[in-house]
C-alpha cells in the first residue's frame, strides 16, 4: 500500500487479493465478493468524517480481487482489512498525511462591520487539503 499517502489521494499501490484454498493453491473463481474496511490506529472510535473512498467491494476475476481507487480522506495511521466470506487478512499499517491547501472556507464570516472599527465577530477561515 505504501508507507505514506496524502489525504484524499488514491493509494499509490492498490491492493490485489488472490484467493487460495486450504492447500495454498490459487483458486480460479469469478464473481466472488471481497470487501475492504479501514481501521484507524489513532483512536478506538472511528471519526464520523473518516471515509474510505473508492470501490471497497470488488468482484473476483480468476480468483483475484483488484482494487483500483481506494483513498482515505483524513490524516492518521491506518490498516485495511479484507474480507472474503468468513476469512480476513489485514494489511500493514500505513500513514495518511496532510496535503497542500486545496480550498479556503469561511468557518464564520463577519455579519456586519463599520469602516475603521474592529469586526464584532472575527472571521475564521479554514484551510483544507483534498481530504477536507
Amino acid at each position: 500500500l505504501g508507507d505514506t499517502v496524502p489525504a484524499g489521494y488514491v493509494l499509490p499501490r492498490q491492493p490485489r487479493i488472490q484467493l487460495y484454498d486450504i492447500g495454498s493453491n490459487a483458486v480460479n473463481v469469478d464473481l466472488e465478493s471481497v470487501k475492504c474496511v479501514v481501521h484507524s490506529h489513532q483512536s478506538r472510535t472511528a471519526s464520523p468524517q473518516l471515509v474510505l473512498g473508492g470501490s471497497s467491494d470488488i468482484q473476483t476475476s480468476a480468483g483475484m480481487a483488484v482494487f483500483t481507487n481506494l483513498a482515505i480522506n483524513i490524516r492518521g495511521i491506518y490498516s485495511l482489512t479484507f474480507w472474503f466470506k468468513s476469512h480476513s487478512i489485514v494489511s500493514a499499517n500505513f500513514t495518511v498525511t496532510t496535503n497542500k491547501i486545496a480550498q479556503l472556507l469561511f468557518d464564520s464570516a463577519p455579519l456586519s462591520a463599520v469602516y475603521g472599527q474592529v469586526f464584532h465577530g472575527q472571521p475564521n477561515i479554514l484551510l483544507l487539503d483534498l481530504g477536507g
